[in-house]
């Protein structure tokens, strides 16, 4: 505004000094003009006019679009106020379409012309073409869209799956709360998920009524779980075993990932399960199905804690860093050959990578972890543990890294098994030479148990290795603390290792 009005006065001076040579024809337009705004919003109804400033050294006239009316239309050498006002945007009783038009207010040149945008609020859905969920594959991303008559078959807090009785889609977080059996119209914007999958963002929820949810025949993809792939989604089936956020079968390197899940369906940890949903494709190992359904086949095995670090998701995408196929963290550590994404890496205390206004620092104290850090004489203290999609990275060069699990009451008296993966780093010179122990403390007992040492070579590329920490000869009660470390504490070397899949689960 500053700058404007340093050049308005400057206008103004020019205006005075030339008022004396300017004659009644053409020669007395102007030769420049400004204007104290470039752009106007208004609302769909009742508009407030607004007012602005031209500027000129000469005269000036207007050329508007229909909608709009200026007060005045023409002026003369120096400032103007000029009063903007525009109609309703309504058509046939309703709010039409989103408008744009544009004022020009100019002298007797091209270069004697400014414009200034006019833009006013409206219905965007109203001028929406109507798709069918088949045709949203073949619509450009950012498309305004309309899904007429299609039957809400599952929700969750992320939005819902719809179906027109042939095919599925996804509305993400519709406006408007919806229930499963509810006939409805969707007006939004067509996207494409991770998997390439179309969906639509419900910014208009209308026509809602009820109807019955079409009954589809699950295809069980159980024994094809590593090669099952469709264009579509589609309606699945599969039985495994629940282990965390995930489910497994016996021989299978996928697994079924079950965090999108209908509301009011909870599968039971450390059960056998059959499951029914709508698959929504695959990024091996994770095959990804909204769970609709959970037939509860018995205890497979009791397990006291569990933790695969898949609820970082919100926090390791929260930068939006493009990385290949991945947004966000990176992936280091693959059982895929080719996986391997080295990218993003930040430290749990990022401000970047904050989910709900908390770092992952915050949020894994809040779930009772303890954090810890090894401290060399010669150094002072650092934070070196590190978000990755969806594990820990844990320390850097010079400081190593520890973590303790949340207390587990009901381990108490229990003989239990401990089981993750981990992965040391490998840098340019080769692996780290990384060593771990498990140390549990009771009281003032403390058991210390090595981790079996890696036998990747230089050849090899990060791959999980899966262990297995006997702690049924140790005594645990409800407040035993199980930690896991790297033993070189006190030691300046690299030592960086990764973790996931932490289960504690009664002895067999």
């Amino acid at each position: 505004m500053k700058k404007f009005n340093y050049i308005l006065y400057a206008l103004v001076l020019a205006c005075s000094l030339s008022l004396w040579s300017c004659k009644d024809n053409d020669d007395d337009m102007s030769k420049a003009v400004l204007a104290s705004a470039s752009s106007l919003f208004f609302e769909a109804t009742e508009p407030t006019s607004q007012i602005i400033k031209i500027v000129s050294e000469g005269n000036w006239v207007a050329d508007v679009p229909e909608w709009v009316t200026i007060e005045p239309m023409s002026g003369t050498a120096g400032v103007t106020e000029v009063k903007i006002t525009v109609s309703d945007n309504i058509r046939d009783k309703e709010i039409d379409t989103p408008r744009t038009g544009e004022i020009v207010f100019r002298g007797n040149l091209i270069r004697s012309r400014v414009v200034v945008k006019v833009q006013q609020e409206g219905d965007k859905f109203r001028a929406g073409k109507e798709y069918t969920v088949p045709e949203l594959d073949g619509v450009a991303n950012g498309t305004i869209v309309t899904l007429k008559n299609v039957i809400v078959c599952a929700t969750n807090s992320t939005g819902c799956i719809v179906t027109d009785g042939t095919e599925f889609t996804f509305i993400s977080n519709p406006v408007t709360k919806i229930s499963v059996g509810q006939k409805i119209s969707v007006g939004g914007e067509k996207q494409t998920d991770s998997n390439k999958f179309p969906y639509v963002k419900g910014e208009k929820i209308y026509d809602v009524t009820t109807a019955a949810v079409p009954q589809f025949t699950a295809v069980d993809i159980t024994d094809k779980l590593d090669s099952y792939k469709n264009a579509k989604r589609a309606f699945v089936s599969m039985t495994g075993d629940v282990d965390g956020s995930k489910i497994t079968v016996e021989g299978a390197k996928n697994t079924v990932n079950t965090t999108n899940v209908s509301d009011g369906i909870e599968i039971p940890n450390g059960h056998k399960v059959k499951i029914e949903g709508i698959y929504t494709g695959t990024a091996a190992p994770s095959v990804e199905i909204f769970v609709t359904k959970v037939e509860d086949l018995g205890v497979n095995e009791i397990i006291f804690f569990a933790d695969d670090f898949e609820w970082f998701e919100p926090f390791s995408t929260a930068s939006q860093y493009p990385a290949g196929d991945h947004i966000g963290t990176g992936i280091t550590v693959t059982t895929t050959t080719g996986e391997a994404n080295k990218v993003q890496c930040p430290n749990i205390v990022s401000k970047s990578y904050m989910s709900d206004g908390k770092t992952l620092r915050v949020a894994l104290e809040e779930k009772g972890y303890g954090l810890l850090w090894g401290i060399h004489s010669s150094k002072k203290q650092g934070e070196c543990i590190y978000i990755m999609r969806n594990y820990l990275k844990m320390g850097k060069t010079a400081f190593q890294a520890g973590l303790t699990l949340p207390k587990i009451p009901e381990i108490a008296n229990q003989k239990t098994v401990m089981t993750f993966d981990w992965c040391p780093m490998k840098g340019s010179g080769g692996f780290d030479e990384t060593k771990l122990e498990v140390v549990i403390k009771t009281g003032s007992n403390e058991v210390k148990i090595n981790v079996p040492e890696s036998t990747l070579t230089s050849d090899d590329q990060m791959q999980w290795i899966p262990v297995t920490i006997d702690l049924t000869k140790v005594a645990l009660d409800a407040n035993s603390t199980i930690t896991i470390k790297s033993t070189q504490w006190e030691d300046t070397g690299i030592y960086r290792w990764f973790i996931d899949n932490i289960k504690i689960k009664l002895a067999e």
